[in-house]
């Protein structure tokens, strides 16, 4: 497929109404400057110029649907610190509808320190992961899918999964009439009666292992098993 094929489907796009469910996740940048190596071990002392905040995982997912000109609604853990607020500012200026959820939480973080010298473009130095664990049934989850998907009036459900909530129990229990399309980190084996899963070739591997000559199999087995019906 190229991107003369591609550009009808973006075009099709505009106006679809979307809920997407899934993981929110803060995408944290800390820019830093160093002129300097430290005594105490071989590393740059850096100084802290400012932060930025941006949406991952499935808020992503969100603001790319409305940048195509899709119609979108998003559900999952509401953010109580200053990062999760910012995410929801921003959903809510790219036009994303959120009904208030009955969870609320601090969101799981992926904080980026970006270091340079003063003047050079920062580079990566290292990434610190800050992991949250939320207690909701799947059930629970499946009844606030369900009742956001109608309030919505949604021609399709995208689950952008990353592991935080129980989505595969959650789509199980919605019995949802629009069609699902999942993308699921580490439990894409766990999911039935959806219209498409997306998983990367590692994804796909740690479920069904797999040579890549093998993989039209796959894909025969995978439609044999239901989840694609």
């Amino acid at each position: 497929m190229t991107a003369r094929d591609l550009l009808p489907l973006v075009d099709r796009m505009r106006g679809v109404r979307v809920l997407v469910a899934g993981d929110l996740i803060v995408d944290e940048y800390v820019y830093c400057t160093a002129e300097r190596i430290s005594r105490e071990a071989p590393v740059p002392i850096a100084r802290e110029e400012r932060r930025e905040y941006h949406i991952g995982g499935a808020g992503n997912v969100a603001l790319n649907v409305a940048a195509l000109g899709g119609t979108c609604a998003f559900a999952g853990i509401e953010g109580v610190d200053d990062a999760g607020k910012h995410c929801a500012e921003v959903l809510r200026k790219a036009g994303v509808a959120r009904h208030e959820p009955p969870w609320r939480g601090f969101l799981p973080t992926k904080t980026r320190y970006m270091v340079g010298a003063p003047g050079a473009p920062a580079q990566q130095v290292l990434r610190v992961d800050l992991d949250r664990t939320y207690t909701v049934r799947g059930d629970e989850l499946g009844f606030y899918v369900a009742r956001e998907a109608l309030r919505f009036r949604a021609a399709a459900v995208i689950v952008s999964d990353y592991g935080l909530l129980p989505w595969p129990a959650a789509v199980t229990a919605a019995r949802l009439e629009a069609p699902v399309f999942v993308d699921s980190r580490t439990r894409i084996g766990e999911y039935r009666n959806v219209a498409a899963l997306k998983p990367n070739e590692d994804e796909l591997r740690a479920a069904w292992p797999f040579d890549p000559a093998e993989l039209p199999g796959v894909a025969a087995t995978l439609a044999a098993s239901g989840l694609g019906t």
